[in-house]
Parts: C-alpha cells; sequence; structure tokens
C-alpha cells in the first residue's frame, strides 16, 4: 500500500461520512479526485450544518481525515508529531490518522 493508496482510503471514508449525511451513497464511481460526483456540492454546503448533522464519532473521525489529509498535503505526513520521527508503514496502513509513532503512543 503507498501513501496515494492510503490517500485514496481517507478522501473514500470521508466521502462516506460526508454522503450518509446528505443521503447519498458511496456506491458512485469516483471520479479523478477520489470523490465520487455530487462530493463537491457537499464541500460547499456550510460545515456547520454538516457537523450539526453527524455524531461525534464520525466529527472526531472527520476531523482526523482532514488532518491526515493536510499533513499530505504539506509533506509531514508520516511524521511523528511529537519526536519527529518516522512514523512505520505498517503503522499508517493500520490507522492512516496515525500522528504518532509506536514508541510516543506507548510512552503518551
Amino acid at each position: 500500500m503507498t501513501s496515494t493508496d492510503i490517500r485514496e482510503r481517507l478522501l473514500r471514508r470521508r466521502w462516506e461520512i460526508l454522503g450518509s449525511v446528505h443521503g447519498l451513497t458511496s456506491d458512485r464511481e469516483p471520479a479523478e479526485s477520489g470523490a465520487p460526483e455530487g462530493f463537491a456540492q457537499i464541500l460547499e454546503l456550510d460545515s456547520l450544518d454538516v457537523l450539526f448533522r453527524i455524531d461525534l464519532e464520525s466529527r472526531r473521525e472527520l476531523n482526523q481525515i482532514n488532518n491526515a489529509l493536510e499533513r499530505m498535503d504539506s509533506g509531514n505526513y508520516g511524521r511523528c508529531r511529537h519526536c519527529g520521527g518516522t512514523i512505520g508503514i505498517a503503522r499508517l496502513r493500520a490507522s492512516p490518522c496515525a500522528e504518532t509513532c509506536a514508541v510516543c503512543d506507548r510512552d503518551g
């Protein structure tokens, strides 16, 4: 699994969360951006409206996904937020939103 695969996985999960809020299904063919048709319309909606319509756990997951995508875009994905070391690929495969390496997670 490459970082592109992980990105696609995160985008699909984000679509599942946001799509469920708006009654859209995730079985549509994804666009090149990794999001199904209609996704841009969801993003244009007031974000507060979206947040009020999803449960707390989904909000937390959506926030983690967005943070992981931001780290990918900035080139910081796979770096521990505590020690700056590398987060192992096995850890990222298991938990694509991981922000800490296994050592810092264990010690934290």
